[in-house]
């Protein structure tokens, strides 16, 4: 039953990129990750759980392509929003959800800033965020030389409005400021006009070192030999 199953997740990601719910997949947001030992905690309906990784995990980007190495892909990580597939406490597959343009701006809690990691929690309609800030993120009223220091400006508890995207499964905070009330000012909107999407970048960079495109080396074709492993499968 296992094995039907975890078939069954795989040939969907590769070929479809879409998870029915009759496999078994569910939506969540991963929480932490421990290489040592190679758990991952994933937020699924309000709850916490934690699963183990091993060598026949399946990891798939949002694309479609396979990973190596889960705990080495940079997309994999805190905040970013899966599809996934357990048996117990083990991980069969895990794939990154497509990415979309979001909700638009909302209110919410600042709940917790890593500093380290450059990411904030943020409780809003009841569910918290976690979302990835960059040099891109626009952090109003913020001062400070570099993005720690600007995100230090922010004190946890405190009421915010912010902007998050959905990148490579992944949040990212466009910008966040303090909530103003009616007696003040409303924020200033971000523009987003100078923005270049993925599939024109080539091989152009963007977030510290990664190249745009669909696909390795700036293309937005699917690689033939991906292809023709796909087919492969789709035949067996």
């Amino acid at each position: 039953m296992k094995s039907i199953r975890f078939s069954a997740f795989f040939c969907v990601v590769a070929l479809v990129g879409v998870l029915s719910a009759q496999e078994g997949p569910r939506r969540g947001q991963i929480k932490k990750m421990d290489a040592a030992k190679r758990t991952v905690v994933i937020t699924s309906d309000g709850k916490d759980i934690t699963l183990e990784v091993n060598d026949q995990t399946r990891v798939v980007r949002a694309n479609g392509e396979k990973v190596d190495d889960f705990f080495k892909e940079k997309s994999f990580a805190a905040g970013a929003n899966v599809l996934f597939l357990a048996d117990g406490a083990t991980l069969l597959g895990i794939r990154l959800q497509p990415a979309n343009t979001g909700k638009g701006p909302q209110r919410g809690k600042l709940v917790k800033i890593d500093l380290e990691g450059l990411q904030v929690t943020i409780k809003t309609e009841g569910k918290e965020i976690v979302a990835q800030a960059t040099d891109d993120t626009r952090l109003f009223e913020a001062s400070g030389d570099t993005l720690k220091a600007r995100l230090a400006s922010f004190k946890a508890g405190a009421d915010v409005q912010f902007l998050i995207m959905m990148r490579d499964g992944m949040n990212l905070l466009v910008g966040m400021r303090l909530f103003q009330d009616a007696k003040t000012p409303p924020p200033a909107k971000f523009d987003s006009s100078k923005l270049v999407p993925l599939d024109e970048l080539g091989n152009k960079e963007y977030q510290a070192g990664f190249k745009g495109g669909f696909y390795p080396d700036g293309k937005n074709t699917r690689p033939k030999a991906h292809e023709d492993a796909g087919l492969a499968r789709a035949k067996s």
